[in-house]
């Protein structure tokens, strides 16, 4: 994730009536895609993959896919602990290389290293966020795909690739990317903050509802350029800054809405993988406290 002093939230203003999609009761959810985790790596001393009984208790709730940076500067040794702490928690890693602004240089190695814990099907996020940076314009991130995936896809042939791994949602910044992107994407995916400490409450419950908006038109731009993936969802939370409601009654409020909401849109098919941001070590908001237990919203993301 890329800290940002001012959220901005690009919303898709398409007519989608809420009441198109079922409301049916999600207190027992239809799967558990919706519980995937970001792991925040920002050092080789990150809690989750050095601590066994986290891992576990990860591993204890069905976390389908935990989702991990390669850094700059790990040794093999360290990326090979955190993948294997991955694979001890029972998921599927989501690993995020260097994309059309990073370099590719080190890309093929970090995914042998993958294939070497790895021997199924896992993802690989080709960038993150890179809307922000070099490639505002799709088209410059397309070039970089259409450039680097070919070989990674044929060098590691069990890695299925996601992209364009946008900040927030840009329907017209996918629509190229997947209608120029050679290879297709495996799937699509962008991330979802809903505010920041400047709004308010209602107004950070009630952008929930835009998830569904962002959804619908996704799937009518894949009608539009004749083929469909699966859309992955990334990252979202409340605030992608260390809002100070993260340790207030609130978040549980919110997290549970926003939990509800995913289930609705995955049960009408129209998001398929939704992973929190984030697990620990980030400030004021993680699922998990120093001591490994679980922070308020950890409360209410595994109840």
């Amino acid at each position: 994730m890329v800290r940002r002093v001012v959220l901005l939230i690009g919303i898709a203003v398409f007519a989608c009536g809420c009441s198109a999609l079922s409301r049916a009761n999600t207190t027992s959810r239809i799967g558990k895609s919706d519980r995937s985790i970001n792991i925040s790596t920002y050092t080789p001393g990150d809690q989750f993959m050095n601590s066994v009984p986290l891992q576990a208790k990860i591993k204890a709730h069905g976390t389908p896919f935990l989702r991990m940076s390669f850094r700059d500067g790990w040794t093999d040794g360290q990326y090979l602990t955190l993948l294997g702490a991955i694979k001890r928690a029972g998921a599927t890693p989501v690993v995020i290389v260097h994309g059309a602004c990073g370099g590719s240089s080190s890309d093929q190695h970090w995914l042998s290293l993958v294939d070497s814990v790895f021997p199924t099907r896992y993802w690989v996020e080709y960038g993150n966020e890179e809307d922000l940076s070099c490639a505002a314009n799709a088209s410059t991130y397309v070039a970089g795909w259409n450039a680097d995936v070919p070989r990674l896809k044929a060098a590691h042939p069990r890695a299925s690739f996601i992209g364009p791994v946008t900040m927030d949602y840009k329907g017209t910044y996918i629509e190229t990317f997947m209608q120029r992107a050679v290879p297709r994407p495996d799937a699509v995916s962008w991330h979802e903050y809903v505010c920041s400490a400047q709004q308010t409450d209602a107004y950070c419950l009630e952008h929930i509802a835009r998830w569904a908006n962002h959804a619908v038109d996704m799937r009518s731009r894949m009608s539009a350029v004749g083929y469909r993936v699966p859309v992955w969802i990334t990252e979202w939370n409340l605030d992608p800054q260390a809002d100070v409601r993260y340790n207030t009654p609130f978040v549980q409020v919110w997290t549970a809405s926003a939990l509800d909401e995913w289930a609705r849109l995955e049960q009408n098919g129209l998001v398929n993988v939704t992973m929190i941001y984030t697990m620990t070590d980030h400030g004021n908001f993680g699922l998990v406290s120093g001591d490994g237990s679980f922070t308020p919203q950890g409360l209410m993301f595994f109840r």
